[in-house]
């Protein structure tokens, strides 16, 4: 969307620019605020499907409405989602964005 690879520098740098916390999704998701940089190696090929998107803003969104800084909340919810997809996977054949989002409250009574 910038034109800039996606590195961790140039997430940040754009998290400066837009005064933001970003997640950027890929094969490793890069969280990135003014001050910190995280990288989230959870997850798989199988969550490259319409909605984790959206279940993963929604996953954010909760957490920062219960008091987690933006950070905080982004860094959890990619490695929530990121394992929940590596369990799901050994289960099933595909994931749908629903079945991520039915398998937080689970997840997060384990950690």
């Amino acid at each position: 969307m910038t034109g800039d690879d996606p590195t961790p520098a140039n997430v940040q740098k754009w998290s400066k620019n837009l005064k933001a916390t970003i997640v950027c999704k890929g094969p490793e998701d890069i969280i990135a605020d003014d001050d910190e940089i995280a990288i989230n190696n959870t997850g798989n090929a199988m969550m490259t499907v319409g909605g984790t998107g959206d279940v993963l803003a929604g996953f954010i969104g909760g957490l920062i409405a219960q008091g987690a800084t933006p950070f905080d909340a982004c860094k959890y919810a990619t490695r929530i989602l990121g394992l929940i997809a590596e369990n799901l996977v050994d289960l099933e054949s595909s994931i749908r964005a629903i079945d991520l989002a039915r398998a937080i409250p689970g997840a997060t009574l384990k950690m």
